[in-house]
């Protein structure tokens, strides 16, 4: 409660802030959120607060509501989570952008070239960049079980290549007394639909998560800061805290990941990383809508520091 309203207090305030602001800006910005989370999200409340600090008036609006987007200079995808359960509209909506030749960050060829898990990883494997070992079944697969018992070795997840926030993510074959486990037998009662839809992705589960995962955030092509959190699909809850010291082979690492060509000119990245026998690997790469966990922050002055140079390096492409 009293988070929301704190929540709520911000957005009061940045409101007020807008209206001094709007007609002395000479470029308008659209933070794209959704129906559901539109001035919902601390983070995109405190990007349109450092914009409009900047002289950049920013609106908060929904990709699934009707705009007129030649209003906007820049269009900047934010908390659109969800998305990938109507990946149909969404890309719609995307090529009605390019068509209307709309700024977008990221890039709308990056983010196609993301969203979908299986073109991801391809670019890992292209670019040799550790990461965990994926086996992709093909949309419209006639026997999902036997593909995945071929390929069964110990405790797996199952889940779509077009998926967010652990949404139809299963462990396979489980040993231990965890949440969201299926049986072999009940893999095409849960999947087959999906299929339909997207390719499923066939993971080994890593024990090591249970330590946490590493989310490495980079803002304009360089380092921003790091967060250690703990996915709940498969355990309880667990905090989310700030990383200050970073060791240097997780960054060579998200060097050799900011180098992919198809990311390239990226606004910003998020790089999951999770740590096994002392080899860090990438889960997954965010480059659509990542979370960058700013709100998370206690120290006002890295907060701050961060939100400066996002906004500095949004200023920077409107540039270009």
């Amino acid at each position: 409660m009293r988070r929301e309203l704190r929540q709520k207090i911000l957005l009061l305030k940045v409101n007020f802030l807008s209206l001094f602001k709007d007609k002395k800006s000479n470029k308008n910005v659209a933070i794209l959120s959704s129906k559901k989370w539109q001035n919902k999200v601390t983070d995109d409340i405190l990007l349109r607060q450092e914009l409009l600090k900047n002289n950049i008036n920013a609106k908060i609006i929904a990709w699934d509501e009707q705009h007129n987007y030649k209003d906007f200079d820049l269009v900047i995808v934010r908390s659109i989570w969800g998305y990938e359960k109507d990946i149909f509209n969404f890309e719609k909506f995307l090529n009605k952008l390019s068509q209307n030749n709309n700024r977008v960050l990221n890039d709308i060829s990056i983010m196609k070239n993301n969203y979908d898990k299986e073109k991801q990883f391809s670019l890992l494997e292209k670019y040799k960049i550790p990461h965990i070992k994926t086996i992709f079944i093909p949309k419209n697969s006639k026997d999902i079980i036997s593909v995945v018992q071929k390929n069964l070795n110990g405790e797996m997840i199952l889940k779509p290549s077009m998926s967010a926030s652990g949404n139809n993510t299963y462990l396979i074959n489980s040993r231990e007394d965890r949440k969201n486990t299926l049986s072999l037998e009940e893999i095409n009662d849960k999947f087959g639909g999906i299929n339909e839809l997207t390719s499923l992705m066939l993971q080994p589960f890593i024990k090591e998560i249970d330590e946490g995962e590493i989310s490495l955030i980079y803002i304009g092509g360089k380092f921003s800061h790091a967060i250690k959190r703990f996915p709940s699909v498969f355990n309880n809850k667990k905090g989310i805290s700030y990383i200050s010291n970073i060791d240097k082979e997780l960054l060579t690492l998200g060097e050799k990941v900011l180098k992919i060509k198809e990311y390239q000119g990226a606004l910003y990245e998020r790089i999951d990383v999770i740590k096994i026998n002392n080899e860090y690997l990438v889960m997954e790469l965010e480059l659509v809508e990542p979370d960058f966990f700013i709100r998370y922050i206690s120290k006002k002055e890295v907060k701050q520091d961060i939100l400066e140079n996002l906004v500095k390096a949004i200023k920077e492409k409107m540039e270009e």
